[in-house]
């Protein structure tokens, strides 16, 4: 009897040795598929389409296409091999997209970014992803499309990675640039990134003031204000997200008692602008758009739903 049931046991640890080992081939097997996933993008007249993140980026056809370099990489110890798929893995691209002065020197620019991280979770993201600047002028969070992104605006001596400095060629980069980042995680666990940058030159509004300490909030002259105010539409005007899914909403179709949104009554709606400072400041913002325009950085139709939009805030 006690020979028969340890056969049994003997039986039952087999069983659960080869079951356990099938499981953790499956999982291999994903995990490298997902190691292995072909990562598709493509830049067309300046419309930057990405598989991984989803996502699509129109940047202003006046911006000419560098090309793109891969900034950072790592796979594994055994490279090409059956690597475990639980070690560290990334790669990093970048897209640079710039404008240049006669003088070959970059007057402004779009830098989109992109970090794929697998294997290990606890493994750092690349320093050109983690690092910030000294000389925040103005964060936080914006929504685009379905997503939050996180938003930074500063002054940068030094952008370029060493690999994307190789894209620019004879083209010379301003000792000063007013930098606009959004950034987006995404992917497990978050640890995927994306950055989108758009900078200008700014060494002319900084003058003979250090790019570290240029157009801080408190020391701004009005020029400086003008010239933010203006790089802040521009950074608009500069880079159009488009919706990569067409999402239906047939909440109403499948529950029951759904009810619609309500328009809200007219006396909720906000008084009629009556400040001076306010007034001015839209009227500024006017001014703005229709340069924006008259140099054929927007439609026609988006000046018209820019404009419309401002002028309801009086």
């Amino acid at each position: 009897m006690k020979s028969k049931a340890a056969y049994n046991v003997f039986l039952m640890f087999v069983f659960f040795i080869f079951f356990i080992s099938l499981t953790g081939f499956d999982m291999f097997e994903k995990n490298q598929g997902v190691l292995n996933a072909e990562i598709k993008r493509t830049v067309v007249d300046n419309l930057f389409s990405s598989n991984f993140p989803e996502m699509k980026l129109q940047v202003n056809r006046e911006f000419k296409y560098l090309g793109s370099a891969v900034i950072a990489e790592y796979v594994g110890e055994n490279r090409g091999q059956n690597t475990d798929p639980r070690e560290r893995s990334f790669d990093a691209d970048a897209y640079l997209f710039v404008q240049a002065d006669p003088r070959k020197r970059i007057t402004r620019g779009v830098l989109i970014r992109m970090l794929i991280m697998q294997g290990d979770p606890s493994q750092e993201a690349p320093a050109v992803f983690t690092k910030t600047s000294k000389n925040i002028l103005e964060s936080g969070v914006t929504k685009i499309l379905n997503d939050a992104y996180h938003y930074d605006v500063y002054t940068e001596q030094e952008l370029f990675e060493p690999k994307e400095k190789a894209l620019l060629k004879n083209i010379r980069v301003s000792p000063c640039l007013l930098v606009k980042r959004l950034s987006l995680r995404s992917g497990l666990g978050n640890k995927s990134r994306v950055h989108v940058i758009y900078f200008e030159d700014a060494s002319g509004a900084c003058g003979k003031q250090a790019c570290g300490a240029c157009l801080a909030p408190k020391s701004r002259t009005a020029d400086q204000k003008r010239f933010f105010q203006e790089f802040t539409d521009r950074s608009f005007a500069g880079i159009r997200f488009q919706e990569t899914t067409t999402i239906e909403d047939t909440t109403s179709r499948y529950v029951d008692g759904v009810r619609k949104a309500q328009p809200a009554p007219a006396a909720e709606k906000a008084s009629p602008v009556s400040e001076p400072g306010k007034l001015e400041m839209l009227e500024k913002r006017l001014e703005t758009l229709k340069r924006v325009y008259e140099k054929n950085l927007i439609s026609q139709e988006e000046y018209e739903k820019k404009k419309a939009e401002i002028l309801n805030e009086i």
